[in-house]
């Protein structure tokens, strides 16, 4: 992913309305007579964000060798690594807060929120730009 593509989504991040880019569709009655589970539904622009950083080089395929090479685990201890990350951990623990959204419903919304994906891409960016 180029430099600009980071830092217009920096800015992004620093705007965004938490409550606007996660919103959370309610459980519904089905033709079945089953509920559908409550949900999130992300805005377009945040869409955009994973499919650019899912579709670069920012991605590290290996991100959970890297995480336990680094003595780390796929936990809420990731965002407290980020301010000294090198490039590589960065990487990874990005890759790690797309990929895993899958399997926990809402993780992007809790990182829009908590500034996780600002600090990341601020961090990433200091550490293209040295």
């Amino acid at each position: 992913m180029e430099i600009e593509k980071i830092r217009n989504y920096i800015s992004y991040f620093e705007t965004v309305n938490a409550e606007t880019a996660c919103r959370w569709e309610e459980s519904r009655k089905l033709e079945s007579g089953a509920f559908s589970m409550p949900f999130p539904v992300y805005d377009t622009h945040f869409l955009n964000f994973i499919d650019d950083v899912s579709n670069s080089d920012l991605m590290d395929v290996s991100y959970g060798d890297t995480l336990e090479e680094y003595g780390l685990g796929m936990n809420n201890e990731l965002t407290k690594k980020i301010d000294t990350a090198d490039l590589r951990l960065a990487k990874a623990i990005l890759t790690c807060y797309v990929r895993q959204e899958r399997f926990c419903d809402g993780l992007w919304g809790r990182a829009i929120k908590e500034g996780t994906f600002l600090a990341l891409l601020k961090r990433i960016d200091t550490l293209l730009t040295l």
